[in-house]
């Protein structure tokens, strides 16, 4: 994945509810992201993404 822009958004688990958080670079008009996904078997043989 890669991705620029000004601002990205991201989840995060409080409480047993969903928080969207804003992130951006004060300062900057824009900036970059990249990462890597991948998907991971369980034992039981079900897939979860990492």
């Amino acid at each position: 994945m890669y991705s620029s822009g000004e601002w990205i958004f991201e989840w995060k688990n409080e409480n047993n509810k969903k928080v969207k958080y804003r992130i951006e670079v004060k300062g900057e008009s824009i900036f970059s992201l990249a990462g890597i996904y991948k998907d991971f078997k369980n034992k039981d043989g079900s897939v979860k993404d990492v």
